[in-house]
């Protein structure tokens, strides 16, 4: 389908040409319009290119690469500040606290944690060592088809393999 041509007024000089309904510019003004736009496209890749914007909360001069931000730094520190300050009056006013008295089930001493904390930090080291382990285990034994091909005698020699790298590298980290 062939798009319509008629006479039409250009956007930027006002001259009569004759052209299709969508467009906007004669030719000498559509390159024109195009070059600006590729300018402005080039400046923006500039690393030294800055838009100057005002703070909303101060008004002071912000440089910036984008429009989008609208606060100093000044500014996003107090705002920043204010959130948390009105955070724990309302945790106060709540009566809870960020953290809170508990008691660890392996060790049984009391200790001051996250409300979702379940061990004391020497005994949450011990556990994730634990877990580190039975995570090395289940690997050996997820691949079933290897796994099984194996004797028992060589399973065993392997396991013990991978127990003790496991204690060297915790006894060098320590």
């Amino acid at each position: 389908m062939s798009s319509r041509l008629s006479f039409k007024i250009c956007h930027t000089c006002g001259e009569e040409y004759y052209g299709e309904n969508s467009s906007l510019y004669c030719e000498e003004c559509k390159e024109k319009v195009k070059q600006e736009k590729q300018d402005i496209i080039d400046k923006k890749r500039d690393p030294n290119f800055f838009i100057i914007v005002k703070c909303y909360e101060c008004g002071a001069d912000i440089k910036s690469k984008k429009n989008c931000y609208r606060l100093c730094d000044d500014c996003k520190i107090a705002k920043y500040k204010e959130k948390n300050r009105l955070g724990r009056e309302l945790r106060k006013k709540a009566g809870t606290t960020k953290y809170t008295n508990r008691n660890c089930p392996i060790c049984g001493c009391e200790f001051n944690g996250y409300q979702n904390s379940k061990y004391c930090s020497e005994c949450r080291i011990a556990v994730n060592k634990i877990k580190i382990r039975n995570s090395q285990k289940k690997r050996y034994e997820i691949d079933q088809g290897f796994w099984s091909k194996l004797s028992e005698e060589e399973k065993l020699r392997r396991m013990e393999i991978a127990t003790k790298k496991l204690l060297e590298e915790e006894n060098d980290n320590t």
